[in-house]
């Protein structure tokens, strides 16, 4: 039921709320607060930046995309886990990433099965170190290929959980940022389009977490607002526009 106050606010009756069906409760209690929308931006941003990466071609970096996604999806899940505090669901998902980086890694192993070539991983992490306490050159490009993988998860990770667990988006872009601006001062000058793709995604991120962090304030107070998916289909659009003019008049700017 919708009342009118004094001021003509148009404020919700939550006594007059139905109760939700089943299916309905288990899908909001799997969702996220900030939609799936905005799972689905951040991903998009890290992906970009892991693009941007992987088209460096220092190592070989296999899984890199399925690492991408799982550290997100990982990362999101233990943002909504409230159970144990969160430096434990922090630890967790790093450990995880870990152990799935060397997995990945180990595919570079021939003629091993999968748990020998996870401890020859391991072996060669082990006498890479040795070798960097000398004086010799080690061209051994099997644990560079597992630190970039790790950082990959990092990047995914850290960006999804900080993000879904305090409604902060600016640490994965400053990551992210930071990560292609160094991959790109290796790189062409006509590589630095995907940077813009990069900032055109970070800007979409920053408005729909405001308009989401706004719409979930005005329902708190009972105030008559659209519905999120109808917000989702006005607002994006917008904040792509208004993106995309703030960035074709800074790359006029000389």
């Amino acid at each position: 039921m919708i009342n009118m106050n004094r001021n003509n606010i148009f404020r919700l009756d939550k006594s007059s709320e139905f109760e939700d069906g089943p299916f309905k409760r288990i899908f909001s209690m799997i969702s996220p607060r900030e939609g799936w929308d905005t799972y689905i931006l951040v991903l998009a941003m890290v992906g970009v930046a892991a693009w941007i990466v992987r088209e460096a071609e220092w190592v070989e970096t296999p899984g890199l995309w399925l690492i991408i996604f799982l550290s997100t999806i990982v990362g999101l899940g233990t943002a909504k886990t409230k159970i144990f505090p969160w430096p434990v669901s922090l630890a967790t998902g790093i450990l995880i990433g870990l152990i799935i980086s060397i997995w990945q890694t180990s595919t570079l192993i021939i003629d091993q099965n999968a748990l020998g070539a996870f401890r020859e991983v391991i072996d060669h992490v082990r006498v890479w170190f040795e070798v960097a306490r000398s004086d010799e050159i080690n061209r051994d490009l099997i644990p560079p290929t597992l630190y970039l993988l790790v950082l990959a998860w990092m990047l995914g990770y850290i960006s999804t959980w900080i993000l879904f667990r305090f409604s902060n988006a600016w640490i994965g872009i400053l990551l992210s940022g930071v990560a292609i601006l160094t991959t790109l001062s290796f790189m062409p000058d006509y590589f630095i389009d995907r940077f813009y793709l990069f900032l055109m995604i970070a800007f979409v991120v920053i408005g729909r977490l405001t308009i989401v962090q706004r719409h979930d304030k005005w329902k708190n107070n009972g105030v008559l607002t659209k519905s999120r998916i109808l917000n989702t289909f006005i607002s994006i659009p917008v904040i792509i526009a208004i993106s995309g003019i703030v960035l074709i008049l800074a790359n006029g700017i000389p």
